[in-house]
């Protein structure tokens, strides 16, 4: 039998040398052939598995084995009724039915496997009749829906045995999708993909998806399986290493670390790198903040508003001046998680404050959009929430004033260049907990999209950071 450290780039035709004549059921009982990530999604017993992979790791081939072997009644894990099981198959058909969806389900499928109404043909793929299709000799059968048809393509829908989906699904289909699988708790659903397709669309795209598979609600298992030369054993060294060489760097942390986000190309903040502070990024620590900060330092907030739900951001920073340079650390982030009160978003503002082991006391500026539209009964948000920390703290005054941010003609784009600029020159990093700013900095590209928290952030730091205005006088923190 071959080494598998000898293939190049096929896995399956690893799984099939030497046992030709019944290649599924050597692959599901000899688990030797699968890469401990494959055994693992094999073995979970979660009813909904989702794997967020890098490319060509042998994933696509899994699933549609594990779909095989549910269709007969041969899945040594998963027992669904059959004959007459249904899998409903949801990848993106774009001409890629026949060409490579088939191409690799035929490795799986024998001839005496399928019904006398199924033929294969190599320019066509699978068909019943004269439509798209796979039906085993048992009556199982297999429907394929695009992920990104129009709405109604998937409706009325059931599947008795399994879904997959195998390519990022559109929003707007996925309430259709998950109406297959709806009418039966248990039914398996088997979900796979790299998170890239379109560099330009997907990674924004998606953000409702990572809800979604985020949601313990939802109970979503979720295994990230990047590309490793240990996650991908049936291919060679040589050809992993290639693949990494030559993966565009701005698609690196999708293809190769199975990451959900990666820089927009055309982002407008260059100056930042998401790389840890220790390899030259902007990513802070609490250990490196511990080396970078002294214990002279100020502590500021900045709030964006907004009515829409999950438009309240505020951003926690510090800052202090070492001869004449002003260094600044955004610590933490809060969003709204919908439409809130003030009431709800100074609750929720202290609770970040506390988790860093700070009195809104200590909060030396506190810098707020003044735009309030449809967001308070009152015409200065910003007064609403002074009154709202007070009355959350059971005081007659409250702990700090919010100054009106300055706003106005070119103010944006000022704010945007002052901030890059620091985060180029190494005097803005942004803690790793401050995730939604991280993502916003990756990703905005000069629209309404990602922009409040960068807007958050503006209003509290662009006086401070720029270098041809003088800095805030400095205090210690008792």
């Amino acid at each position: 039998m071959v080494s598998p450290a000898t293939i190049e780039v096929d896995p399956v035709e690893a799984y099939m040398d030497g046992c030709e004549d019944d290649p599924l059921t050597f692959y599901l009982h000899s688990l030797k052939w699968m890469s401990q990530p494959q055994r693992e999604f094999f073995e979970d017993s979660s009813s909904k598995r989702f794997c967020r992979k890098g490319n060509k790791i042998g994933f696509s081939y899994h699933s549609m084995a594990e779909g095989a072997a549910i269709s007969q009644g041969m899945h040594p894990v998963i027992d669904r009724p059959v004959p007459n099981t249904t899998i409903c198959y949801v990848p993106d058909l774009d001409n890629s039915y026949a060409d490579d969806i088939c191409v690799n389900l035929r490795k799986w499928v024998r001839d005496e496997d399928i019904s006398k109404r199924c033929k294969y043909l190599k320019d066509e793929g699978f068909k019943v009749g004269k439509k798209r299709g796979l039906q085993f000799k048992n009556g199982s059968d297999w429907i394929f829906r695009s992920s990104h048809q129009q709405p109604g393509t998937q409706r009325g829908i059931f599947a008795t045995g399994c879904v997959i989906i195998n390519e990022p699904p559109a929003e707007h289909l996925w309430g259709e999708i998950t109406r297959a699988w709806s009418m039966d708790e248990r039914l398996p659903v088997l979900m796979n993909f790299t998170v890239i397709d379109d560099i330009r669309k997907e990674h924004v795209e998606l953000a409702w998806l990572k809800k979604e598979i985020g949601n313990p609600k939802k109970r979503w298992s979720e295994h990230v399986v990047p590309l490793r030369f240990d996650t991908c054993p049936h291919r060679s060294r040589a050809s992993i290493q290639r693949q990494m060489d030559d993966c565009p760097e701005w698609e690196y942390a999708q293809r190769i670390d199975a990451e959900w986000d990666t820089a927009a190309i055309d982002r407008i903040f260059v100056g930042f790198d998401d790389r840890p502070y220790a390899d030259g990024g902007c990513v802070v620590s609490d250990a490196d903040l511990a080396e970078l900060a002294p214990e002279v330092v100020q502590i500021g907030l900045g709030f964006d508003h907004a009515e829409r739900p999950g438009g309240e951001i505020a951003i926690l920073g510090c800052w202090w001046q070492d001869k004449g340079r002003t260094t600044g650390v955004v610590l933490d982030t809060y969003v709204s998680s919908g439409r809130t009160t003030p009431a709800v978003d100074a609750q929720r503002v202290l609770e970040v404050l506390r988790a860093r082991g700070l009195s809104p006391l200590a909060i030396d500026l506190a810098k707020g959009d003044h735009n309030s539209a449809g967001k308070s009964s009152l015409t200065n948000i910003n007064r609403e929430l002074e009154l709202a920390f007070a009355a959350a703290l059971d005081s007659s005054v409250p702990p700090f004033t919010i100054e009106k941010a300055r706003k106005g003609q070119g103010s944006v784009m000022y704010g945007v260049r002052v901030l890059n600029n620091a985060l180029a020159n190494n005097r803005l990093f942004v803690h790793e907990r401050a995730k939604p700013l991280i993502h916003s900095l990756n990703n905005w590209r000069g629209k309404e999209m990602h922009k409040d928290a960068i807007d958050a952030a503006r209003y509290l730091f662009t006086e401070l950071l720029d270098p041809t205005r003088g800095g805030a006088a400095e205090i210690r923190l008792g």
